[in-house]
């Protein structure tokens, strides 16, 4: 294999594990969605790194940044559970065509007694279960996040402890001139 055919040859994400060409060294841009004209989503943490074939240090550094926000987002809901907001705003629909709603944010105060523990009564006055169902509903959209963050680090973790190198193309990678920095000093 030349090191044209490193240039032109699939290489592999170090996040996501899509084949991308890396003509430049680095894997392109991917994992982004343009849902709507004039803007994207965030493309994967993956794009503009070493492909997983070289290196592993994208997954190490992802994994340490979804174990600090997992971290963050268990504190924030046991401190959220511990003193539930005055107040939580929601999104009302007005009217408008099913294509196109419109809505207006209103928000909706904390009732006098409210037991986070008791996460959703099914009895009570409609402005105390409003409440109780809003509280209810995003702390299980957290809970949420954060066993989806979990599974992924898991995921990572087992890609990361799978690595080994290739070493035909990193020796073809290093003699193109491409950098492969901590290559082998990742614990």
């Amino acid at each position: 294999m030349t090191s044209t055919a490193l240039l032109t040859k699939p290489v592999h994400c170090q996040i996501c594990g899509r084949a991308i060409k890396a003509k430049r060294g680095q894997l392109a841009l991917h994992g982004y969605r343009r849902p709507h004209l004039g803007w994207q989503t965030a493309s994967c943490p993956g794009a503009r790194q070493l492909p997983y074939e070289v290196d592993r240090s994208a997954i190490k550094r992802t994994v340490a940044g979804l174990q600090d926000w997992i971290a963050g987002a268990e504190r924030t809901t046991a401190e959220w559970i511990a003193k539930p907001p005055a107040a939580l705003s929601y999104q009302h629909r007005v009217g408008g065509p099913s294509y196109r709603p419109l809505y207006e944010t209103r928000s909706e105060p904390r009732p006098e007694g409210f037991d986070p523990a008791a996460v959703f009564p099914r009895v009570g006055r409609e402005d105390e279960l409003r409440y109780a169902r809003l509280f209810a509903s995003r702390q299980a959209e957290r809970a949420e996040a954060v066993r989806g963050a979990q599974a992924t680090v898991k995921e990572l973790q087992a890609r990361f402890d799978a690595w080994a190198p290739d070493a035909e193309l990193q020796a073809m990678w290093a003699a193109s001139g491409y950098r492969l920095e901590g290559l082998h000093q990742i614990d």
